[in-house]
């Protein structure tokens, strides 16, 4: 994972340490063990189609449906603008993955089976823009 992604996550995670949010606690969770797993690298480090914040996403399921969308950091994750948080289930599983790697969202009895397809990084211009919306 990119060194910056890292320490982004890394706050929004610590700052809903502090506050009960069970509606998003087992993904919350998964991103946690995500980060604690995780090998973080700069980016010139980084292999291409690594799944990062800011990263333009394409997965598939195997009867064909597919879809691209951002992965955001937070509240900024809106469907209908094709954007998704990282702080969902799908961008939790999404983060720090390849492309090729399948990931599994939803129900652990209804799991739906998505293969990263293509990862697109962000440009220059927008890795200029701050990750948190609080910063300049």
């Amino acid at each position: 994972m990119e060194k910056s992604d890292y320490v982004a996550i890394k706050k929004v995670l610590n700052f809903h340490r502090y506050y009960q949010d069970y509606a998003h606690k087992d993904t919350l969770d998964t991103l946690r063990e995500q980060l604690d797993n995780t090998m973080v690298c700069d980016e010139a480090s980084l292999p291409e189609g690594v799944v990062r914040l800011r990263s333009e996403v394409t997965v598939a399921s195997k009867s064909g449906w597919w879809n691209t969308f951002q992965l955001v950091l937070h509240a900024d994750g809106d469907n209908k603008e094709d954007r998704i948080s990282v702080k969902s289930t799908l961008g939790a599983a999404l983060i720090g993955r390849s492309v090729g790697d399948i990931v599994l969202v939803g129900m652990p009895n209804n799991a739906l089976s998505l293969e990263i397809k293509a990862v697109k990084w962000p440009t220059f211009e927008e890795k200029k823009l701050p990750l948190l919306k609080n910063e300049h």
